[in-house]
C-alpha cells in the first residue's frame, strides 16, 4: 500500500469511535491529558513510514530488534488514545477505525501480549489480523474493552490495564526455587527531562508463594532499592522502597502479603515519564485482584 494511502488511513483515527466503558478498575486519565508528543500530521507521517518499513523488513528482524519497534508502535498507539480522549473526554472511547487495528496487529508480532485480541476486536473481518505469539497456557489473556485482563486461574490473580498499555512479559519462572509469576507492562510515552528523546515508564508485577520476608529482600535487591523501607497506604501492611538506579532511572517498589501470596509491584522510569505516569502505580496496584 502506498505511503499516501497509509497517511489517509492514519488520519481517519481521529473520527468516529465506539464507547465501551467499564466501571472498574479506575485508571486516571491525567497522563492522557499531557501535551502530545506528535501533532496529527507527524503522527500520520510517522505511522505511514513505520507500516511501510515493517512491510519491507519484518521477516528480516531479529528478536533483539523487537523492543525498539514495539516502543515506536506504542508511541503511535498512545497518540491515538490521546486523540480520542481529546475529542470525547473518555479513555474508554477506543480509536477503532483503520489503521489502529494494524498498529495492534504489528505490535502482537513483535511480542506485545494481547495486542492481537484488540486488533481482532476493532478490525473488519476482511483485514486478516494475524494471531499473536502464543501465551503460556497457565495464563489467561482477554480483551474486555477498554481493558486487557491478564491472570493465572490456578493462582487466583488477575489484573486489568488500559488498552494502550504495552504488556511485553508474562511468565512463570523459578526464582530461588519458587515458581514466580512476572508481568511487565508500560504506560504512555512522555518526554524525558534529561534529553530530547521520549520513553515509557514500566510496571512490573511479581507474585510468589515463598517466604515473604525473603521474597521482599530478594526483589528489593533485584530492583536496586537502596533507601530503607517505609509504610505505604496503597495496601494495608505494605512497605515501600525508593531508589535512583543506573542511568538516572527512578524506581519505587511496593511489597505486601495476601494470604499465602507474596506480592510486589516495581515501578520505574526516567525523569519525565516516571512522574507523568506515576499515578498509574497506584491505579495498577488497586486494579490487581488477588
Amino acid at each position: 500500500m502506498s505511503l499516501l494511502r497509509w497517511t489517509v488511513l492514519l488520519a481517519w483515527v481521529w473520527t468516529g469511535g465506539v464507547s465501551t466503558a467499564l466501571a472498574q478498575p479506575s485508571y486516571s486519565t491525567a497522563p492522557l491529558e499531557a501535551e502530545p508528543l506528535l501533532d496529527q500530521d507527524a503522527w500520520a507521517r510517522q505511522g505511514a513510514q513505520t507500516f511501510e518499513w515493517l512491510g519491507e523488513n519484518y521477516e528480516k528482524l531479529a528478536m533483539a530488534q523487537w523492543p525498539q519497534i514495539r516502543e515506536r508502535l506504542y508511541l503511535l498507539i498512545g497518540r491515538a488514545a490521546q486523540g480520542r480522549y481529546e475529542e470525547t473526554g473518555l479513555f474508554e472511547e477506543l480509536a477503532d477505525l483503520p489503521p489502529t487495528p494494524r498498529l495492534f496487529s504489528w505490535a502482537s508480532r513483535v511480542g506485545v501480549i494481547g495486542a492481537d485480541l484488540i486488533a481482532e476486536s476493532l478490525a473488519d473481518s476482511s483485514l486478516g489480523i494475524e494471531p499473536g505469539l502464543p501465551t503460556d497456557s497457565l495464563f489467561e489473556v482477554a480483551f474486555e474493552a477498554p481493558f486487557l485482563r491478564f491472570g493465572a486461574p490456578d493462582r487466583g490473580w488477575a489484573v486489568r490495564v488500559p488498552y494502550y498499555f504495552m504488556t511485553w512479559q508474562l511468565v512463570r519462572t523459578p526464582v530461588e526455587g519458587y515458581d514466580t509469576d512476572i508481568l511487565v507492562t508500560s504506560p504512555l510515552h512522555h518526554r524525558n527531562l534529561t534529553n530530547e528523546s521520549t520513553s515509557q515508564s514500566t510496571l512490573m508485577l511479581v507474585l510468589s508463594g515463598q517466604d515473604c520476608a525473603a521474597f521482599e529482600t530478594l526483589w528489593a535487591k533485584q530492583a536496586g532499592m537502596t533507601e530503607p523501607a517505609e509504610p505505604s497506604d496503597l495496601v494495608e501492611g505494605a512497605t515501600l522502597y525508593r531508589a535512583i538506579v543506573t542511568n538516572g532511572v527512578e524506581a519505587e517498589a511496593l511489597f505486601w502479603t495476601h494470604e499465602a501470596t507474596c506480592a510486589a509491584v516495581i515501578y520505574s522510569g526516567l525523569p519525565g515519564p516516571f512522574e507523568a505516569n506515576y499515578v498509574h502505580f497506584g491505579d495498577f496496584v488497586r486494579a490487581l485482584d488477588l
